[in-house]
């Protein structure tokens, strides 16, 4: 699907990026960065990730903290849990 979506070079580059991320899985933000080439880049990758404006074409719901936890969304951490578990990431 495409979409115009503004932002700089680099938050599209991120935001094309999340769209690799498979249904179902999940990248945390140190890994995003590295996939960009960018190891050292993680917190501008969460800032990318919350700039997000389609974030369910661009599933930014995907990306989670490092440990594990549900990190912030804009649509609330709970749709982003459920989001998660729709794709069967979670299975709780």
């Amino acid at each position: 699907l495409p979409t115009a979506t503004g932002g700089t070079p680099f938050q599209r580059e991120v935001w094309q990026t999340l769209r690799t991320i498979p249904c179902g899985q999940v990248m945390h933000y140190g890994q995003l960065a590295e996939a960009l080439g960018r190891p050292g880049a993680a917190r501008a990758v969460g800032a990318a990730n919350g700039s997000n404006p389609v974030s369910i074409v661009v599933p930014c719901h995907r990306v989670i903290g490092r440990n594990g936890t549900m990190t912030g969304y804009a649509g609330g951490v709970q749709r982003k849990e459920w989001l998660l578990r729709h794709e069967g990431y979670l299975l709780l």
